[in-house]
This record gives C-alpha cells, sequence and structure tokens, in this order.
C-alpha cells in the first residue's frame, strides 16, 4: 500500500513547497485528493462502456482500435474526472486568487486518481502474486505511470490558472480558450503514452522511453516557469480593503473608488494628480487630502440670490419707444456675466448618478457596473506589462 501512494505524496509534496506566494489550505488541498480518488470510480464505469463501443466500431483494425481506446476509451475519461476533481472545489473558491494555484489544484486531484488506480493494480489485480512481481510493478508504475498523471496535471493546471486570471479581469474568451486548450494538451500527452504501450510494438516502445524522458524535463521547467511568472489575480470588490499597490485598484488610475468626478477616462483627477496632491486649472474646489493623498470634493458656496419683490401693477398697454442698441447690449453683457459668476459653481456638481463610457462603443454605463451592457467588456479592465511584477 505505501509502494502505491509514496510516489504521488512525494510529488504533491514538491509541487506544494513550489507554490511560495501563497499557501493553499491543508483542508482544501485534501478534499481535492479525495474527490481525485472517488473519481476513479465514475472512469471505470465510462471506460467499461468506452470500450464496448470502440471494439465494435474498431476492433478490426489494431492501430486505430489502439488509438480509438487511447484518446477516447481512456484519456478524455480520466482527465475529464480528474479535472472536475479540482473544478468543482475550486473554481469560485476565493483561494483561487494566484496562476500557479491551478498547478496545485490539478496536481492533487491528479494526485489523488493515480493513487487509487496504483492501489487497485498492485493490492486488488495482484492481490495472490509473489512479493517479487508486486514490487517490480510498484517500481515500474512509480517511475512511469505516476510522473505520467502528475504531467497531464501540471499542463492541465498551467492553463486551468491562466483561464481563472483571464476570467478575472472580465476575458471571457481568453478564459474559455485557456480552459480548452489545457484540456486538450493533457488528453493527447495521456493519449500517446498509453497508445505507445497498447502496441507493444519495438518502434512505439522506443517513442515512449524518448518521449517519457522529454515530457518530465520540459513538465519540471514548465512548473519552474509557471513559478517565476506566477501573478495574483483581480479581486472582486468585496475584498478590496485588502488591495495594496496602485495596481491592485483599477479604479485609482482615474481617481479611485473615491473620487468626487469620475469623467471617463479623460478625468482630470488622474492618478498622478491625486499622488502629487497637485490641482490642474479648474479644480480650485479639490483639496489634498492628507492620510490618503487624494483629491476630495469641496463645494464652492453659491452666490446668494437676490429675493423676489413685487412689482407694481402695471397700466393700460401703451407702445413704447424702441430702446436704443446700446441699452440692450449691457442687458445682455449684465446676464453674460451673471452666468459666467455661476458657472464655475455649477461645474463641480456632482451628478445624480455617475456615468462611465465603455473604451470599446462609448455606451454609457452605471458607474458599479463592471461589464458594458452594450457590447459586454470589462469596463475596468487593466492593461498589463509584462516587464512588470505585480
Amino acid at each position: 500500500m505505501a509502494l502505491a501512494i509514496l510516489p504521488a505524496v512525494v510529488l504533491m509534496v514538491y509541487i506544494y513547497i513550489q507554490d511560495t506566494h501563497e499557501k493553499e489550505p491543508i483542508g482544501l488541498l485534501l478534499t481535492i485528493f479525495f474527490l481525485g480518488v472517488l473519481s476513479a470510480l465514475p472512469a471505470i464505469i465510462l471506460e467499461k462502456l468506452a470500450d464496448i463501443v470502440i471494439n465494435v466500431t474498431f476492433g478490426g483494425t489494431k492501430l486505430i482500435y489502439y488509438a480509438m481506446t487511447a484518446f477516447f476509451g481512456v484519456a478524455i475519461i480520466e482527465e475529464g474526472v480528474k479535472f472536475l476533481a479540482a473544478y468543482l472545489m475550486t473554481w469560485r473558491n476565493k483561494h483561487f486568487n494566484y496562476k500557479f494555484d491551478g498547478i496545485v489544484y490539478c496536481l492533487f486531484g491528479s494526485m489523488g486518481f493515480a493513487a487509487i488506480e496504483n492501489v487497485l493494480y498492485l493490492v486488488v489485480e495482484n492481490m495472490f502474486s509473489d512479493y517479487q512481481s508486486v514490487l517490480s510493478m510498484g517500481i515500474q508504475r512509480g517511475f512511469l505511470a505516476i510522473p505520467c498523471h502528475a504531467m497531464c496535471g501540471i499542463f492541465m493546471g498551467y492553463y486551468y490558472g491562466n483561464a481563472k486570471y483571464e476570467k478575472s479581469y472580465g476575458r471571457r474568451s481568453a478564459c474559455r480558450k485557456n480552459l480548452f486548450t489545457g484540456f486538450m494538451v493533457a488528453c493527447s500527452l495521456h493519449a500517446f503514452y498509453d497508445f505507445c504501450l497498447f502496441t507493444e510494438m519495438g518502434l512505439f516502445l522506443v517513442l515512449f522511453f524518448i518521449f517519457v524522458v522529454v515530457a518530465d524535463i520540459y513538465t519540471f521547467i514548465k512548473v519552474l516557469k509557471a513559478k517565476k511568472e506566477d501573478q495574483k489575480m483581480f479581486e472582486a470588490p468585496q475584498y478590496r480593503q485588502y488591495w495594496t499597490g496602485p495596481i491592485a485598484d483599477p479604479y485609482e488610475l482615474y481617481g479611485g473608488y473615491n473620487a468626487p468626478v469620475y469623467g471617463g477616462y479623460a478625468a482630470p483627477n488622474s492618478l498622478e494628480n491625486a499622488n502629487t496632491g497637485t490641482v490642474q486649472p479648474g479644480m480650485s474646489e479639490y483639496q489634498p487630502r492628507p492620510e490618503q493623498g487624494m483629491l476630495e470634493y469641496q463645494p464652492q458656496q453659491e452666490p446668494e440670490m437676490p429675493r423676489y419683490q413685487s412689482q407694481p401693477e402695471m397700466p393700460e398697454y401703451q407702445p413704447q419707444p424702441q430702446q436704443s442698441a446700446s441699452v440692450s447690449d449691457q442687458a445682455g453683457q449684465g446676464m453674460s456675466g451673471y452666468r459666467a459668476q455661476n458657472q464655475e459653481a455649477a461645474r463641480f456638481i456632482p451628478p445624480k448618478e455617475r456615468m462611465i463610457s465603455c473604451p470599446i462603443c462609448g455606451e454609457a454605463n452605471n458607474f458599479h457596473a463592471f461589464y458594458c451592457k452594450s457590447c459586454g467588456k470589462s469596463l475596468h479592465s487593466i492593461p498589463m506589462d509584462n516587464n512588470v511584477s505585480y
């Protein structure tokens, strides 16, 4: 029993150590592991059904039969149940907040499946075999079968983490693309591994050993690359009190959540002005807030309006002589001066409902909306710089 489970435990400990940004809860990882163990039961049933269908359809040609069995009868089923073991517990989990977490989750689900598969091979099927045969098979599967499941889980987890990262910024098309790519890459690697063993031909066995060596080395490099490229995902607004740094707040570039005037992407209260405390022309009402350095809205007192005075009763209408042009001009100038005097005060009155323009289609949306009601584009996506680590 220990020989069947030990290789899976070693690989899980190794991947857990590589997660350096934020360790995942042990309880969550054990839950994923045991879901991977339980996923072996539906996998066995589906594989039996798939074998009957493939045998009837492609039983006459060995290579095609082996290829169909390896891909549709084994790889898609096993990788599918392992993916569900990780997906159901983690996709909407608040602890899934780094890209590397996807590798951790998918590997633990894969190792749960691989461990129970090893137990079934070594303990159940070889119950009456001698000790040497069981030991030989255990070593063989420890160096081949367990690393194969780990390799598939790591590649699937790499794209799984990228998919959640894209989804957190509202890029739904990129999310679906990464999910599909990760699943197909894992299925293809698994299918080629099984196909080479099913054929039992010399050429394919040579390809098998080359494939195992190259794939294991590349998987190790992939883990180190994913660890280096690890990035934090966009947090939902209810977690913004835990954010740190300017890039953590997607509204910071346009004045922050407390900005009195949003004004779209050309808002005067930008990050540069907010951090330096400077005030652009026409923003004299804004005073820097000492504790945060943000610009706070200070309303300007409106001039007192003249009180209404009743007019004496007008006599009967009598035509008046036409006024001169100079008197009319003076009246117009007086009205223009009054409007100019009150324009500055009315300029910065906050609207009843703040709006934001979509950067793609220009549709006006509610300030608190995350997606455009017209085209569905994320209203607050942040252009990421690959040369900067957040």
